[in-house]
């Protein structure tokens, strides 16, 4: 009986085999959330990424007030954009708003604020990641607003005059 000699040839081949079969395997899709489910911060997490959309971002709910024996949140969103304008980012801005402001599971929350971030090239070619703009806008404004009429223009003047607008001056018109 001859003996079967496997040699590092064989052996590499079979390896490959055995890597591609795991990779033909189908996985288990799962999400990749970074709040609670449950939470009125997992409800902020998909309502901004069904309407901004971005995927580097944080969610920080802060306590805000009492109001009739309830808690009242501020809810502070940090994200990258790859906005480089100002009508952009209101227009995201507007849908996120929008959705937050008259979604019934989101009514503990009194204040939204947004701090887009980008990256940013400084006059030596330094790259870094910094805030271009913060919009801030209130419950009370909010509930007086006709969402189906808001668009970025409406929103940049309603937030200058009752919530805060600022933007880098590194944004395009």
């Amino acid at each position: 009986m001859k003996k079967l000699h496997i040699g590092p040839k064989m052996l590499i081949g079979f390896c490959l085999l055995v890597g591609l079969v795991i990779l033909c395997i189908p996985k288990k899709k799962t999400s990749a959330h970074l709040t609670m489910a449950g939470t009125m911060e997992r409800t902020v997490e998909d309502i901004f990424l069904t309407t901004i959309n971005e995927q580097l971002f944080n969610i920080k709910k802060g306590f805000h007030s009492l109001k009739n024996n309830s808690e009242c949140f501020i809810i502070e969103v940090n994200y990258q954009t790859h906005h480089s304008s100002k009508i952009l980012i209101l227009d995201d801005a507007v849908e996120f708003l929008k959705k937050i402001f008259t979604d019934a599971r989101c009514n503990q929350i009194e204040v939204i604020n947004l701090y887009p971030h980008s990256v940013l090239i400084d006059k030596y070619g330094k790259e870094s990641v910094d805030q271009i703009a913060m919009l801030q806008l209130n419950r009370t404004s909010a509930s007086k607003i006709n969402w189906s009429n808001v668009g970025s223009s409406l929103l940049e003047k309603l937030l200058s005059s009752e919530g805060v607008l600022w933007f880098h001056n590194c944004l395009k018109d």
